[in-house]
């Protein structure tokens, strides 16, 4: 209850989206007004109006009135040295009084984003008195421009600042005055030097005051982790006494109490609050959506494209009705268009579409409930028929449940931008905008934030941080993890940062846009929406979320850039080059080879269906039709999953169809007896109690989100109109259980069948073009190691070779050539696509000769070191050089012989007399190992291409009964390998990495990468056996571990507890290793034995395991130093004697 006669209204509240200052949320400011009996309250985020429609409508559902406002930054001097100095600006507070008002925030806001000269948003006393009107001024207080100058000393400064903005607001203006009490103190240090004058000022000027409490917490308690977001905005640490902080325990939502007391010697400034307040009558207010107008007659339009599209169709189609029941089904939908008024939004979604397409841009088939419609089918905006597919048009729009039609677009990611550019071309750039979105302050990101603020050791914040799961609240998680509980108890301060971390989880911590979300309105955006620029990319956001656009009367439409779109273009290019022209929209949807591709779960790369538990459900299910893989893309998920079993069983006749009634069995027919999708149940409550499909489509929500007191309602009524069809009351309970149960899972069959045809057409390029589509697939994946690594071993499988990355065959892209694969430059770390895209340029139809002449022409100087060296690695100029380490040793010769030869060539333009540049000698070095090539192959290219170090062992190691990883990997994918109890298992592979962690009780661990050459798996190593186990942990060390392997929430979990050398499993146990010494006077001589070992060993005759001791020879010293080759090695008299023969060999001898 509102007292009648209110002393104080805050003016100055700062919401969660003041980013990263606060973190109230927008319903608390309303509930606390209300606890504290405020009848209003001003929202003044930082910067922007984020939250101003949300603001606005839910204080007035609580009775509350909204004083829409906002924190603005103004410049109040000129720094001729430093232009964009944030020091030259200072905050006011701006209040709208009325629309006018209103709508001179809305331009103020957007003006400090949308000017592309300012590097950080504010504004300059020009734009205020450009849109003044309407609004009231509040000064800033000691923070605010006065302050500022006062501050500083200069009372004249401060008072000619006051009084331009008197000029500009001279009927709206009030010195602002704070107080919040401090160490003792009423004030903050700052308030209390400026106070008097500030007091002076506006005596002298007659200007009115106002105090205000810039609120920034809900209460006290919340200043320990408010005071934390002011580090991770400004960077630093946290200190006791950093001047850039201005927050204290006192910026909380005090009681108009707590006010008049603290202000009881100037009641004046606590009076002007209630004034203010009855001033500011306007607040924002929610509007029925705006779109621009297509045309004159939206109607006719729509009529008169919609029949010639679908005449079009029926005559190129196989119709799955006769003729009269589409044109039918087209005057009904257009009936139920027109009566909602939503011509307009079908005919802007066909134009774009229709251009989208005229200019050769891939576009999707559409996406969720809008296939259902025959006019987008017959529009073009979507690709399959829904009469044939059973699609419901009521799905996606009626009558019965109006809201706004919602069509999601797909369109290829690489030409989405032109799109975007058409629309905004087309409708205006002032009515064309994306939508933000904002990114949250998650646990792991908070413990990493207030660690470092904190200081806590490294180890232990890496340690913390991976204890977390997002998808659980961080408050659950730190009372059940054991990790994190000794952590809070070991010390005061993590159990305090802890709690902080609750207190702030999910505030907004950044802007981002929406991924694919865009607006197009009717009239300027600015006179709905305040708008925002990130400064990087061309069109601005709304500042609304997609929520609140919405409620703003703006209509999303989805651009979507999809990637697969981009991978089905890539191919069909491909295939165009070779003369195969290729109507990706008309394939057959019959093709024998794509279905056996599915049935055999050959998927990898393919739309919707990859993983090992999809590939798994392909092979039960064997599909022989498109139903069937519709089906799949709606059965697998959690909850319809469970039923894949029954339902292929029931497909393939090893098992009866249910049946629930004669009338509605055929309706489930396609499904095998089961309710898989929401049109079914529809179709089943619209023919068993005769429902409307509109009200059945209500059913369908109320029974999919489970609302009981909406479902005891409804249910009377089913069983009514099924009692009048005279169906008996058992069968109509067993149809309403299974329509409960299966409801809630139940899928929406146009959005399946619209992913299930782009999986089809992916599958089809596969099962029929598998080359080009998977190196279009590759190429689509460049920078993702993992998925490139997957698709090298699927191809290996598949026996297509993969041609190794060569300078003078790879190009920016995959490629195929002569039926194999080239391996693409841009693939190669550090190397990207520019650089690729340039050596493929350069090089043309003309190979390079040498590495000299690849120097010269690409301009070596112009690629970074970086770049070179992993080419190098990569094996790129193996065919120019044969000796990588030494080409890898020589990239400043080369560079500069480059540079030189450019430099020569400008100069030959006025000269040419002048003679070639000799070619400079590269600096010798000893090859790499082969072992070594392959390590550094790894590094560059981020899996083992070429081979793997552990397949010229494999021989070896067939009948050891070891364990792949793939086959560990398959264990987690896989939804029905169930573990009792842990696996103990044995591999064989390198080490691929070691990464060490301290643990919480101070002990060393690890987290050890082993490698094969099926895959990569992660295995940790606990303190105990690191300092005491029998383990390995060199990188790139071949070794066979034991481990154990178990089930956690659906994720495999590896630990190690022997890590030992490959050679103590593949030794001959009846043939111990000799050791051999060498001994030598040349520093070359263990890198040149090294690689006759690695070379020349893997298929010796009679041999003799050695281990290798080297002895340098010196006549200085006397004692020998022993140089261990770690492993042992394959030695006959034939190695033995090419070691001999090495220069700088002394003797070569075994060892007692």
């Amino acid at each position: 209850m509102m007292v009648s006669d209110p002393r104080f209204v805050h003016l100055r509240v700062h919401s969660k989206f003041s980013i990263l200052e606060g973190i109230l949320d927008i319903n608390k400011i309303a509930q606390t007004c209300r606890d504290l009996e405020m009848p209003a309250v001003a929202l003044t985020d930082t910067n922007n109006m984020f939250a101003a429609l949300e603001f606005a409508k839910g204080c007035s559902s609580k009775g509350i009135q909204p004083i829409q406002g906002l924190q603005v930054h103004i410049k109040i001097r000129d720094n001729h040295l430093n232009p964009h100095s944030p020091d030259d600006t200072a905050p006011i507070v701006l209040l709208a009084q009325n629309q006018t008002g209103y709508q001179n925030l809305l331009q103020l806001n957007s003006r400090m984003y949308l000017d592309q000269e300012k590097v950080f948003p504010y504004l300059t006393l020009d734009e205020l008195k450009a849109c003044h009107e309407g609004l009231i001024c509040l000064t800033g207080g000691s923070e605010g421009p006065p302050g500022l100058y006062l501050h500083d000393g200069s009372y004249a400064d401060a008072k000619k600042i006051v009084s331009e903005l008197m000029a500009i607001f001279p009927a709206g203006i009030y010195q602002e005055i704070q107080r919040h009490s401090f160490e003792g103190s009423t004030c903050t240090a700052n308030e209390m030097k400026t106070e008097a004058g500030l007091i002076d000022i506006a005596y002298e000027l007659g200007l009115p005051l106002v105090a205000t409490n810039n609120v920034i917490l809900a209460n006290r308690d919340e200043y320990a982790s408010v005071d934390l977001l002011f580090y991770i905005k400004n960077g630093g640490f946290k200190t006791q006494n950093d001047p850039r902080r201005i927050l204290t325990p006192e910026h909380y939502f005090k009681s108009q109490d707590d006010m008049v007391e603290l202000f009881g010697d100037l009641p004046e400034a606590i009076d002007s609050t209630i004034e203010i307040a009855k001033r500011c009558s306007f607040h924002s207010q929610t509007h029925p959506p705006m779109l621009p107008r297509f045309c004159e007659d939206e109607s006719e339009e729509l009529r008169k494209r919609t029949l010639e599209g679908l005449q079009k169709r029926v005559n190129t189609i196989e119709l799955a009705d006769s003729e009269d029941v589409y044109f039918e089904r087209l005057e009904y939908e257009l009936g139920v268009i027109n009566n909602t008024n939503f011509a307009g939004y079908f005919l802007i979604v066909a134009d774009f579409i229709g251009w989208a397409k005229e200019q050769g841009i891939p576009v999707g088939p559409g996406r969720g409930s809008g296939a259902g419609s025959l006019v987008a089918y017959a529009l073009n905006i979507t690709t399959l028929d829904p009469i044939r597919y059973s699609l419901l048009f009521e799905r996606f729009l009626n009558t019965e449940r109006l809201s706004f039609p919602d069509f999601d677009i797909d369109f290829c990611s690489e030409k989405r931008d032109d799109v975007l550019g058409y629309v905004t071309e087309r409708y205006g750039e002032d009515k064309v905008a994306q939508i933000v979105t904002f990114g949250s302050l998650g646990a792991k990101n908070a413990i990493r934030d207030f660690g470092r603020i904190l200081r806590v050791p490294r180890h232990l914040i890496n340690l913390w941080a991976s204890e977390i799961d997002p998808r659980f609240p961080f408050k659950q998680q730190r009372r059940g993890n054991e990790i994190l509980q000794e952590a809070e108890r070991s010390q005061d301060y993590i159990r305090d940062m802890f709690n902080q971390i609750e207190v702030v989880e999910g505030i907004p911590r950044n802007t981002s846009r929406h991924p694919g979300g865009i607006v197009i309105s009717n009239k300027p955006l600015l006179e709905s929406v305040p708008l925002y620029h990130d400064r990087k990319q061309g069109l601005p956001v709304t500042q609304f979320d997609l929520k609140w656009v919405e409620e703003a009367g703006l209509v999303k439409m989805d651009f979507l850039g999809v990637k697969t779109l981009t991978v089905i273009a890539k191919t069909l290019e491909k295939l165009a080059r070779s003369g195969l022209e290729i109507d990706i929209e008309n394939i057959p949807l019959t093709d024998e080879k794509t279905f056996d591709l599915y049935a055999n779960g050959r998927t990898m790369g393919v739309f919707q269906v990859e993983g090992v538990g999809m590939t798994n459900a392909l092979r039960l299910m064997k599909p022989t039709r498109f139903e069937d893989i519709i089906a799949i893309v709606a059965l697998y998920r959690p909850g319809p999953m469970e039923i894949i079993g029954d339902f292929c069983a029931a497909k393939n006749g090893m098992k009866k169809a249910q049946k629930l009634h004669e009338s509605i069995d055929y309706i489930l027919e396609e499904t095998n007896g089961f309710i898989v999708y929401q049109e079914q149940v529809m179709e089943i409550v619209r023919v068993m109690a005769g429902y409307s499909l509109g009200r059945a489509d209500l059913v369908r929500r109320i029974m999919g989100k489970k609302i009981p007191a909406e479902m005891a309602k409804e249910k009377p009524e089913f069983f009514k109109g099924a009692d009048d069809k005279d169906i008996p009351k058992e069968t109509v309970e067993k149809v309403w259980d299974q329509l409960e149960k299966f409801a809630h899972y139940g899928f929406n069959k146009s959005h399946a069948a619209v992913y299930a045809l782009v999986s089809y057409q992916t599958a089809w390029l596969k099962a029929n073009h598998h080359l080009e589509y998977m190196a279009s697939v590759m190429t689509m994946d460049l920078n993702d190691v993992d998925k490139l690594a997957a698709y090298s071993k699927d191809l290996v499988k598949s026996g297509i070779e993969i041609i190794c990355p060569d300078i003078n065959q790879s190009n920016s892209d995959f490629e195929v050539q002569d039926g194999k694969i080239v391996y693409s430059l841009s693939a190669i770390k550090s190397v990207g696509v520019d650089v690729a895209r340039k050596v493929e340029e350069v090089r043309g139809d003309e190979p390079f000769k040498d590495i000299f002449d690849f120097a010269e022409r690409i301009d070596l100087s112009t690629i970074s070191k970086g770049a070179f060296e992993n080419m190098v690695r990569a094996g790129v100029f193996d065919k120019l050089v044969g000796n990588r380490h030494q080409l890898f040793n020589n990239f400043d010769i080369l560079s500069n012989y480059a540079k030189s030869q450019n430099s020569t060539s400008n100069q030959q333009s006025l000269f040419d007399d002048i003679p070639d540049m000799p070619k400079p000698a590269l600096r010798p070095a000893q090859d790499w190992s082969e072992g070594q090539k392959l390590a550094e192959e790894h590094t560059s290219i981020g899996f083992y291409l070429s081979e793997h170090p552990i397949t010229r062992f494999k021989s070896r190691l067939t009948d050891l009964q070891l364990t792949s990883i793939s086959e560990i990997v398959e264990w987690q994918e896989n939804p029905v390998e169930k573990f009792d109890s842990k696996k103990t298992i044995r591999i064989a592979g390198i080490i691929a990495k070691v990464t060490k962690r301290i643990s919480s009780n101070g002990g060393t661990m690890a987290f050890i990468k082993f490698s094969d050459d099926t895959g990569e798996i992660e295995a940790f190593l606990s303190p105990e056996l690191y300092s005491h186990g029998d383990v390995v942990m060199n990188e790139n060390a071949l070794v066979h571990a034991h481990l154990e392997v178990d089930k956690f929430k659906d994720q495999i979990r590896a630990s190690t507890f022997k890590i030992l050398p490959l050679e103590n499993l593949i030794k001959d146990p009846q043939d111990p290793p000799i050791t051999v010494c060498i001994h030598f006077d040349k520093v070359s001589v263990p890198g040149q034995v090294r690689s006759i070992l690695e070379e020349n060993t893997r298929e010796l005759p009679n041999y003799q395991w050695s281990r290798i001791v080297f002895s340098p020879f010196c006549e200085e010293i006397k004692e020998e130093l022993a140089i261990d080759i770690a492993g042992t090695y394959k030695m006959n008299k034939k190695v033995k004697q090419a070691i001999k023969s090495l220069e700088g060999v002394i003797k070569v001898s075994p060892m007692d």
